[in-house]
């Protein structure tokens, strides 16, 4: 016999005494019109029942679908901050590039004589000497 899915009948049977105690409790709990009252998780048993899933199965279908739901949120934010980390450090790459480009295009310093004094652009060497300074 196959019946809601399940092959094994000892097993069905079990499961649909299960979803007659739940009903009991369901009408206990809601009185004459628990159908009406209960809310749709409440006889999500019933719903599921074709399926071949038991009372406590149906009754698990929200927590583990909101379970699922954070775990895909939590992934989601990871990439997302995973994504501005990477792109973050682009960024300081491209500074740092930037950076040692302007440094190798900037025009080398000017370098000091063999004495290591500084040398004025307009100072005149020995040799240029102006007929002004008079005889040596």
């Amino acid at each position: 016999m196959r019946l809601f899915e399940i092959p094994s009948y000892t097993r069905m049977v079990a499961m649909e005494q299960d979803r007659t105690v739940y009903r009991a409790w369901l009408q206990h709990q809601y009185g004459r019109r628990w159908r009406k009252r209960a809310g749709a998780e409440a006889l999500l048993p019933f719903t599921m029942a074709p399926f071949g899933l038991s009372v406590d199965e149906a009754l698990a279908l929200p927590r583990l679908q909101q379970e699922a739901a954070d775990a895909r949120a939590a992934a989601e934010q990871d990439r997302i901050e995973e994504a501005a980390a990477r792109e973050e450090q682009r960024l300081l790459d491209a500074e740092e590039r930037a950076a040692a480009a302007k440094v190798r295009h900037r025009s080398p310093a000017p370098r000091r004589p063999e004495g290591g004094r500084r040398v004025h652009c307009h100072a005149r060497r020995p040799a240029e000497a102006s007929p002004l300074d008079g005889p040596r």
